[in-house]
């Protein structure tokens, strides 16, 4: 049977504990606190995996955002520390599209769809985030679209 990402958390957190993976540790220990606080937000027992995967991309954005921020002052010790823990959350991702499945697959939708032009973007994005949500960014999407668009 397939386990659930936060079954996954706990195992790698004993794994963790056990090697002395202080880093790691605290990493993980972040992770399933932010699940936990979501679950009382929503008020809900459990969160379901979709739930659980958007708190892991808050997660991962939020570092990818340190990682850029750091840079920009000459934080490399903490760019890098930001961005070993935003590799380790990628581990608890779906594996992501790559730019020339973006691009393959958008092509597509936009012919199901019959959308020529960018005044449709909308209607695109709803479709594709229904479809891709999990396994693509929203940004590259955008981009991409754009490309393919013409006003």
């Amino acid at each position: 049977m397939n386990q659930s990402i936060l079954q996954r958390l706990k195992e790698d957190q004993k794994k963790a504990m056990k090697a002395h993976e202080k880093e790691r540790l605290m990493l993980i220990r972040t992770l399933i606190a932010d699940i936990r606080n979501e679950e009382i937000k929503c008020n809900k027992q459990e969160l379901d995996e979709p739930e659980v995967l958007a708190v892991l991309r808050r997660g991962a954005k939020m570092r990818a955002d340190a990682i850029v921020e750091a840079k920009k002052v000459g934080r490399e010790e903490t760019a890098a520390k930001e961005a070993r823990e935003l590799e380790w959350i990628e581990t608890y991702l779906p594996q992501q599209l790559t730019e020339e499945e973006v691009r393959e697959k958008a092509k597509a939708l936009l012919a199901d769809l019959g959308i020529e032009n960018k005044k449709e973007m909308g209607k695109f994005m709803k479709a594709w985030m229904g479809k891709y949500r999990d396994i693509s960014d929203g940004k590259t999407v955008q981009r991409i679209l754009g490309e393919l668009l013409q006003d």
